[in-house]
């Protein structure tokens, strides 16, 4: 057996332990742990002796993916999700409509018995990346992502907020970044 950290072989008698760089064996994944060799840090299996270096993890595989089409319905929910956070830059249309779609098909299937505690707790999970995107989107038509608070004022956030949100994006550059 081998260290999936440095490589080193490593005895069945010390196998909690390596002895050259004192990680746990299992630890790492640089390595190898059976064969040695070195392999891409992308491999799920060793080409050297074809072990199973990792379990292909699909979730996390399709987020990571940084080629995302925010113009379609699944690229919209992906970058919606992976950006999360970012109050910061803007968003299209179409990446808004389509977030918005997703959620509210989330929180219409939330009201059925059996899906419905399951799909509450994603559609709370997805409010930060609602939020996100809607601020992305207030950005792109050059009002501050302030604006989103028109949420909390009953019948003008229909009015302003959808208005402001269904305008067209400012060409080119504006205070909040490039185009889309």
């Amino acid at each position: 057996m081998y260290c999936k950290h440095c490589g080193a072989e490593v005895s069945d008698a010390q196998a909690s332990v390596c002895l050259k760089c004192g990680v746990r064996v299992g630890d790492g994944s640089t390595y190898c742990p059976k064969c040695g060799a070195k392999p891409d840090p992308m491999a799920i299996i060793c080409v050297k002796c074809g072990y199973e270096l990792k379990k292909p993890n699909k979730i996390k595989a399709m987020l990571e993916d940084k080629n995302v089409d925010p113009t379609t319905f699944v690229g919209a929910i992906k970058h919606g999700i992976q950006n999360y956070a970012n109050f910061k830059g803007r968003a299209m249309r179409a990446e808004l409509g389509w977030f918005y779609l997703a959620y509210g098909l989330v929180a219409i299937l939330a009201w059925i018995p059996i899906l419905g505690w399951p799909l509450f707790f994603v559609e709370l999970g997805m409010i930060c990346p609602f939020l996100a995107v809607t601020a992305r989107r207030l950005q792109d038509t050059g009002r501050p992502w302030s604006y989103i608070f028109f949420f909390l004022i009953p019948i003008a956030n229909i009015v302003f907020l959808f208005i402001w949100l269904l305008a067209e994006g400012q060409k080119g550059t504006n205070e909040f970044g490039p185009e889309p």
